[in-house]
């Protein structure tokens, strides 16, 4: 990942409410570009205007609802903090407890697709702790816009 820097542990304590748009997929479904739908829900955020909703807020990309394992579908939620009525928007609540924040800087989407190929490899080591597979999200705050923290629910 460029400008990556080592994880960091830490310790959520308030659920964030977010709603936005969703797809379900799988990363052999996100490994081939003819079948990934996260790019494609990226895109359609901004084309239909769900991006000008959260302009000035931090925008999450949501990962939950995971069949068991690395290997399994799981639904994704791009949106912001939920803020009043959702007119049928995806709902989910990230939820507190312990994660692994892996932090990546540079152009998008290159930072994110390298920051998750540093989390595979990350745990993949021996000596890893074991991802929980409920919540894990992408965070891009408005402040750093070149930069994006990835948190990965433990167990």
């Amino acid at each position: 990942m460029p400008d990556a820097s080592p994880p960091e542990f830490i310790t959520f304590e308030h659920p964030v409410h977010v709603a936005g748009l969703a797809v379900r997929t799988s990363n052999a479904a996100e490994a081939d570009p003819a079948t990934a739908q996260i790019p494609l829900l990226w895109d359609r955020f901004f084309a239909e205007g769900y991006a000008d909703l959260s302009e000035g807020r931090t925008r999450y990309c949501v990962y939950t609802d995971y069949d068991p394992g690395p290997d399994g579908s799981y639904k994704v939620i791009i949106g912001a903090e939920k803020e009043g009525a959702t007119n049928g928007l995806a709902e989910v609540e990230i939820p507190p407890g312990r994660y692994l924040v892996f932090t990546g800087a540079g152009e998008l989407p290159e930072s994110v697709i390298s920051g998750w190929a540093q989390i595979w490899r990350y745990f993949r080591q021996p000596d890893a702790p074991e991802r929980a597979y409920t919540v894990d999200y992408e965070e891009y705050d408005p402040l750093t816009p070149n930069e994006v923290r990835i948190h990965i629910a433990l167990k």
